[in-house]
């Protein structure tokens, strides 16, 4: 049921820019295009990808036929202390990789993913790391922290003041694209018809059709004026685990849950992504109970653990059977799954273009 009283519509209202948002998009497309092709793929053919915003910020180039066999990549998760590598190369042990970032700041998120795979995965040695933007204070950091590791950025800046707006100019290019930044979770882009109805009237109908607990909605400010963005809140998260026998809370508890969408009204696209963020600190006792007697690769569509393109796992205090992402994952591909059931029925689908 939706309750009116509990709607939160609220963005967060940006600075203005020195000129346009698309006319930045399109400056930034092109020397993002020209500094992928024209100097990273060029000269390594063997390149993983600094998940989240660098994923989502060269994938684009990096994913062009002909250039790559698949886009590798590499993500530090810090709340299950995991790392996740994604490989689509053969032959790393020996050769010589690169790791690609969008922007480097004081250096902190390279430098824990460069140090845990140093220590983790030695046979994947990193040689080079590439930014499109740096701060010299972070950069410079770095350099002397990695000495056998060349860096390179595009754009260096000196002041904090230079990286926060070069930082927003990015940020342009994130809230043009369609795929979300998040992409570690489910979503989908759907072709949809002007019904000359708000789209998330629409969107608020199809949640009530699939959800009987109370939501709101949060619009998301965007730079870029032709998309809209908007999160819908589940409120009662518990209406949607009872369908899931395996969920146990004493093992792990949903922190939020969510659909986030984008829509672009002048292509009629929607992007439907849902997540299910967990918490997971379980007691010693379950701890120990679910070591001995967890099901996840029994239960659950394995999405991150133990697969040829999944997560490496290296902490004594990680439940190699119960992985919070694997539970993230399943739980949000049902809620995408039932999102998709619904709209594919209503007349707001686009049957046509799919």
């Amino acid at each position: 049921m939706f309750d009116h009283s509990t709607i939160n519509i609220e963005s967060e209202f940006l600075k203005p820019l020195d000129r346009d948002p698309a006319e930045v998009v399109d400056i930034l497309e092109g020397r993002l295009k020209e500094f992928a092709l024209g100097e990273i793929i060029s000269e390594h053919p063997n390149i993983y990808v600094l998940e989240r915003k660098g994923f989502n910020l060269f994938r684009p180039y990096f994913d062009l036929p002909g250039n790559i066999g698949g886009l590798n990549s590499v993500k530090l998760l810090s709340n299950s202390k995991i790392i996740r590598i994604r490989c689509h190369s053969k032959d790393v042990l020996g050769r010589k990789n690169v790791l690609v970032t969008d922007a480097i700041g004081k250096g902190n998120e390279v430098n824990a993913t460069l140090s845990t795979l140093k220590k983790y995965s030695p046979e994947l040695r990193i040689s080079k790391v590439y930014a499109y933007l740096a701060r010299k204070e972070g950069l410079d950091r770095l350099i002397e922290d990695f000495p056998l590791i060349q860096f390179k950025s595009l754009r260096v800046v000196t002041s904090p003041e230079e990286y926060q707006e070069e930082h927003r100019r990015l940020f342009c290019v994130y809230h043009n694209r369609m795929e979300p930044i998040d992409g570690e979770h489910p979503y989908e882009i759907f072709s949809v018809r002007s019904t000359g109805s708000d789209i998330l009237h629409d969107v608020q109908s199809i949640i009530q059709s699939l959800y009987s607990g109370k939501f709101n909605i949060k619009e998301d400010k965007l730079l870029i004026n032709s998309k809209k963005a908007f999160t819908v809140n589940i409120l009662e998260p518990a209406l949607v685990l009872r369908e899931f026998p395996w969920y146990n809370p004493e093992v792990c508890e949903v922190d939020r849950m969510q659909f986030r969408f984008k829509y672009d009204p002048e292509n009629f696209q929607l992007r439907v992504m849902a997540l299910s963020l967990i918490n997971y600190s379980p007691n010693v006792l379950s701890r120990l109970l679910q070591r001995i007697f967890g099901n996840c690769f029994k239960k659950l569509d394995v999405r991150f653990c133990e697969t040829s393109f999944g997560c490496s796992t290296h902490s004594n205090q990680f439940i190699a059977t119960c992985c919070p992402h694997c539970i993230d994952c399943n739980i949000s591909l049902y809620l995408l799954g039932e999102f998709k059931r619904i709209l594919v029925a209503n007349s707001i689908f686009d049957r046509d273009n799919q």
